[in-house]
């Protein structure tokens, strides 16, 4: 069986880190041919997807923009290469590693067009609008944009799966169907435990400052999807209880979040890290303030390294994780009484948490439920 991979994102993140970790399972493990097509712009993807090898890594490929309204409206003028890499990659499933359906629906209808017979959703596919909302014209646009291409989506609907119990949900009521949607299940590789020195990474890089607690906050800077707006808003009380914030990432809201945090004493900002869990295994806690997440990546790492977590309520996190180790990120007193309970846990308890959790949402259960999809996919 011949697997496809799509990713058109130009940042790497939990979600690319993710793709990578499935197609090295099904390659290592389940002995499957997998090839990846992605953007030639986004060096960080193809640096890790050529360290795993042994994977065909194809460039998107896709044609020239036409200058004419109608076709850049609805994303056509990527058809043309999306069903070239498709017919190319003579691929039997397609997973394509995105979340707009902006233009998500163009992969749909090219598998229809090529009859392919399963295409699989590594995310919840969410509109575009339901993150981000722009005013005025831009806004009206993309509405319209994003409800034609989940109408069409809808109408040519193939066999599909996405990584988690509510990422179907959401998928089943967005769609108004009963059922149809599939549980694919997702693998991760497994951070590698950071051998402990006299440096402590993430006590080093606050440049003196007298902390308490140090919390690392992980992921693609945008304030509408990782929340981390929401965490500016708690920095005075944070600061109050000497508890220190370690932002770990770029993105699109980096400036606009830096300009946020100008003249808090207890904020540093360490830039993109290859190995987030150095700075997790030495931080007191992880605080994932997101405001959507189909199955986050960075929860699984924090897991397997038994970090405590504190992570927004949203129904994903809930899944992964229980609702105790949920906070009010709108509320800077209750976030600082949770972290405060937090760190006075036992690790021994934690940890015997997390493992019920992690068999349950991405143990042996999920990586059967690869093998069992993709199976019934012969």
């Amino acid at each position: 069986m011949k697997i496809l991979f799509f990713d058109d994102a130009y940042t790497f993140g939990g979600a690319q880190v993710a793709a990578v970790s499935m197609a090295k399972y099904m390659q290592e493990r389940m002995g499957l041919e997998v090839s990846f097509t992605c953007s030639p712009g986004n060096k960080r993807l193809i640096e890790r997807l050529q360290q795993v090898g042994g994977i065909d890594v194809r460039h998107d490929g896709y044609s020239a923009k036409p200058l004419f309204i109608v076709s850049h409206f609805l994303m056509l003028w990527k058809l043309p290469g999306i069903i070239s890499r498709m017919r190319e990659a003579k691929g039997d499933v397609v997973i394509i590693n995105m979340a707009g359906l902006e233009f998500g629906w163009l992969y749909i209808y090219a598998t229809k067009i090529l009859k392919i017979r399963r295409l699989y959703w590594l995310h919840n596919p969410f509109l575009y609008t339901d993150l981000l909302q722009r005013s005025g014209w831009r806004h009206t646009i993309d509405r319209i944009r994003d409800r034609l291409a989940d109408l069409f989506a809808k109408t040519i609907l193939p066999d599909l799966g996405t990584v988690s119990q509510s990422g179907r949900e959401s998928l089943l009521r967005r769609w108004g169907l009963s059922s149809g949607v599939k549980v694919m299940g997702n693998t991760i590789t497994l951070p590698p435990p950071r051998i402990r020195g006299e440096v402590n990474l993430a006590r080093a890089v606050l440049n003196g400052y007298p902390a308490k607690t140090i919390a690392v906050v992980p992921g693609r800077i945008s304030f509408g999807h990782k929340g981390q707006d929401k965490v500016v808003n708690c920095l005075p009380e944070l600061e109050r209880n000497s508890v220190a914030v370690i932002f770990i990432g770029d993105g699109e809201d980096l400036e606009a979040l830096k300009k946020s945090c100008a003249g808090q004493p207890n904020v540093v900002f360490v830039g993109w890290q290859n190995m987030v869990s150095d700075y997790m295994q030495d931080a007191d806690l992880v605080l994932m303030p997101s405001r959507f997440e189909t199955q986050p990546l960075i929860t699984m790492e924090a897991m397997y390294l038994n970090v405590p977590m504190l992570t927004s309520g949203i129904p994903s996190f809930e899944e992964l994780i229980g609702q105790q180790f949920t906070a009010n990120f709108d509320n800077p007193v209750e976030l600082c009484a949770k972290i405060e309970w937090l760190c006075k846990q036992d690790r021994k308890w934690l940890e015997s948490v997390y493992a019920a959790h992690l068999e349950i949402c991405c143990g042996s259960q999920y990586q059967n439920g690869i093998m069992r999809t993709l199976e019934g996919s012969k």
